[in-house]
């Protein structure tokens, strides 16, 4: 039972309706629409980079993620970003927010701006983007120098019974950062910023997983959003192309 709303009965709590406070939630919807703007320049930094056509064509969804870094001998690093699954018509679907935290120890000094892409190139890493727990997804991010001045690649690969599933990530720096140590990352999602945004409490695996789950607010940067990423997909086409 919501404890702002006592009177709902226990046995059927109205799936329409968030515990979170109105100003609350506007408050949280603002936050999720500062972070849609963000990841549209983000896209425009990608689009124009030299990620591979193969990994736009054949990814399951994307991540974009705004990360700020700072460091002396340790370092700490703190953002925000969006999920989102791709269709099989290369659209892309209602996102998700998430979190980002990272720490690392070594040689370390300076600070930095980071822009953070991961491609899923299967099912299962795109569901991890979406638990509502502090997922590890890759020790890796090295040193920077330069407006956007080093690309800098990985990819990551889990074996499982059911194949191995492996995720892309691509980094663009913006600022000085010299970082020889050993990082972790961690990303979680954002269950109040998913609530404020779309006016109910909702699971992000049916927000981004299932078609349908949440109606997509209107001006709040969200076309521009797919209208960029279809654009890029347009470019690259798509598997039937080959």
């Amino acid at each position: 039972r919501c404890l702002l709303h006592p009177s709902t009965p226990r046995s059927q709590p109205p799936p329409e309706r968030s515990c979170i406070p109105h100003t609350l939630r506007k408050i949280m919807s603002s936050d999720m629409e500062k972070i849609i703007r963000r990841s549209i320049d983000s896209v425009d930094v990608a689009a124009n980079s030299k990620i591979p056509d193969r990994v736009w064509k054949k990814c399951k969804g994307i991540a974009i993620i705004n990360v700020s870094e700072v460091g002396f001998v340790f370092s700490l690093a703190e953002g925000d970003g969006i999920v989102m699954k791709k269709n099989d018509d290369g659209t892309f679907g209602a996102p998700s927010c998430i979190k980002f935290t990272g720490a690392s120890g070594g040689f370390i000094f300076g600070k930095a701006h980071k822009q953070i892409f991961l491609f899923p190139m299967r099912d299962n890493p795109l569901k991890m983007l979406t638990a509502h727990n502090k997922n590890q997804f890759g020790a890796q991010i090295g040193g920077a120098a330069g407006k956007y001045g080093g690309m800098e690649a990985a990819g990551g690969a889990e074996a499982s019974d059911k194949g191995i599933s492996v995720t892309y990530s691509y980094v663009f720096s913006d600022g000085a950062f010299v970082n020889v140590g050993i990082q972790d990352n961690f990303i979680d999602t954002a269950v109040e910023t998913n609530a404020g945004f779309y006016g109910k409490a909702v699971d992000a695996g049916d927000i981004v997983l299932q078609p349908g789950a949440v109606d997509i607010p209107e001006g709040k940067g969200i076309e521009e959003l797919h209208a960029k990423l279809k654009a890029k997909m347009d470019e690259v086409g798509t598997d039937d192309d080959e």
